[in-house]
C-alpha cells in the first residue's frame, strides 16, 4: 500500500494541524523563531511527527501573518555563548557573521524549523535571497548553455544536411 497524500484543503481543516498552526504563531510572536521538534514535544505529537506536513503549516502562516519565514537547521537552536556566570545564554552576534551557517539549503541540510525574515535584522533573510538570485542565475545559465549546445548541432546538422544535398546534385 503506498503512501497517501495529504491535501492542502484537509490538513487545513485538521486538528492536529491547527494545533500546531496555533502554537506555532505563538512561539513565532515570542521568539521570531520556531523549532519544529519543539513546537510538537511541547504538544506531544511526537509520535504523529512524520504526517505533519510543515510545508502546509509554514504557507498556512506566512498568509495569517503577512511574514515570510526563512528555513533554519539545528545548528540555529545550539548558539550559545557563556556569559560572566558561566551559564549559557543564547547569542546572535554568530547568525550576524554567518548566517549562512544557519540556512537550510544545500549540502544536505534538512529543516529543523522557521524564523522570520526579520529576525537578526534581516542578515538570514538577506542571505536566503542571494542564494535564490545564485540558483536563479545558475539555471539561467545552464538553460544558456543548452540552447547554445542546441543551436550549434541544430547548425552542424544543418551543414551537414546541405553537404550532403551539394553531394548528390
Amino acid at each position: 500500500m503506498g503512501t497517501k497524500f495529504l491535501r492542502k484543503v484537509t490538513a487545513r481543516a485538521c486538528p492536529i494541524h491547527m494545533a500546531v498552526m496555533d502554537r506555532v504563531q505563538d512561539v513565532l510572536l515570542e521568539n521570531g523563531y520556531f523549532s519544529k521538534d519543539e513546537v510538537l514535544e511541547q504538544l506531544r505529537f511526537m509520535a504523529v511527527s512524520d504526517s505533519i506536513r510543515w510545508d502546509y503549516i509554514r504557507e498556512f502562516i506566512q498568509d495569517e501573518l503577512g511574514i515570510e519565514l526563512v528555513p533554519i537547521v539545528s545548528r540555529f537552536f545550539k548558539a550559545y555563548v557563556r556569559d560572566a556566570s558561566g551559564n549559557r545564554i543564547k547569542t546572535s552576534v554568530e547568525r550576524r557573521i554567518s548566517p549562512e551557517k544557519y540556512l537550510a539549503q544545500g549540502n544536505g541540510k534538512k529543516t529543523a524549523g522557521y524564523c522570520s525574515v526579520e529576525l537578526d535584522g534581516g542578515t538570514l533573510a538577506i542571505r536566503r535571497l542571494g542564494q535564490k538570485k545564485s540558483m536563479a542565475n545558475g539555471v539561467g545559465k545552464a538553460y544558456q548553455n543548452f540552447a547554445n549546445e542546441l543551436t550549434r548541432k541544430l547548425q552542424l546538422e544543418d551543414g551537414a544536411i546541405k553537404a550532403v544535398g551539394s553531394d548528390i546534385n
